[in-house]
């Protein structure tokens, strides 16, 4: 972070430009707080551009800065309000909101339905389903591929309006989850893209080591909304849904769900690069060993996937 005197020549800077056009209110918004780390700032940017554009983003926005802030109560109000003004917003917001809701891949012509969750082959089954309903598969940008294929599914509809789709997801060991995290995402830059290149923000170190982030996970948790989505507790994108789940894969059982794809599309599906993790099994095991401390915040995974983690 600048100094004060430095700070406020750029905030001067900051709103001059956002006045002549210069710079977009998420973008501002996003200088503000990740370079001179002024929420103020940041939320008076959002919230005069909420009043001008009704848009759930500059909720969502406003949201992560009270989760930054600490005011958790607040930020939960605003994500609610983000999802039910505009029927969507992003899934861990979703989770963040304690609605009973969650995010999937539908094909009603199939009766298919999947809930993806990151670090639990997400994106190898992601790219199945393109591969199979678009004929084209496009490894880590799957994610922003598509978006026609996704829809807000809420537990009663489990019952009724897709009783008769086959209805699944894929889980992993909780640790062996974070730890892949790490190795691919925040080792790869992940946190430090977030905040538009800064080294720390607000004290803690973009591109932190495996303990160092062990020690204060759930700081990490509240600071960095990338680390949040992929950290979320896996029994958090299927609450109150696990009963009409038709299958639960384990992550070495992504075979299985290529060939159940392959047989609902009549079509066959290349093998997708690995995108399951880190191959260096020395590393993989010292930073699993690192976050075994995870192992109590993650306990209802634990409880609700034992059986399915073995």
């Amino acid at each position: 972070m600048q100094s004060k005197t430095t700070a406020d020549v750029y905030k001067k800077h900051l709103r001059r430009r956002l006045e002549n056009n210069q710079l977009r209110p998420l973008e501002a918004a996003d200088k503000a707080k990740f370079r001179i780390e002024d929420f103020g700032l940041a939320t008076e940017i959002l919230s005069a551009a909420y009043e001008k554009e009704k848009k759930g983003v500059f909720l969502e926005r406003l949201g992560q800065i009270q989760i930054n802030l600490g005011n958790d109560v607040l930020a939960r109000s605003l994500m609610r309000d983000a999802f039910q003004t505009f029927g969507t917003c992003h899934i861990t917001n979703i989770i963040l909101s304690e609605i009973a809701a969650t995010v999937a891949i539908v094909d009603d012509e199939k009766k298919l339905l999947y809930i993806p969750m990151p670090k639990c082959g997400s994106s190898t089954v992601k790219n199945y389903f393109t591969q199979a309903m678009f004929g084209e598969a496009y490894g880590e940008l799957v994610h922003f591929r598509h978006p026609e294929i996704y829809r807000v599914v809420y537990p009663e509809d489990l019952k009724t309006r897709y009783a008769d789709y086959m209805k699944f997801c894929v889980v992993r060991d909780p640790v062996s989850r974070v730890a892949s995290y790490f190795l691919t995402n925040v080792a790869g830059g992940s946190l430090r893209r977030e905040v538009s290149g800064e080294n720390t923000f607000l004290g803690l170190r973009t591109n932190p080591g495996p303990l160092e982030v062990s020690k204060d996970f759930e700081l990490f948790r509240s600071t960095f909304m990338d680390f949040r989505h992929h950290t979320d507790a896996m029994s958090s994108y299927v609450r109150e849904m696990l009963p009409d789940m038709d299958r639960v894969y384990s992550i070495s059982e992504l075979h299985e769900v290529k060939e159940l794809l392959e047989d609902k599309y009549s079509v066959s599906i290349p093998d997708q690069k690995s995108m399951v993790g880190s191959s260096d099994k020395e590393k993989t095991s010292a930073t699993q060993k690192a976050f075994e401390s995870t192992q109590e915040f993650y306990a209802e995974d634990y409880k609700v996937f034992g059986e399915f983690l073995k």
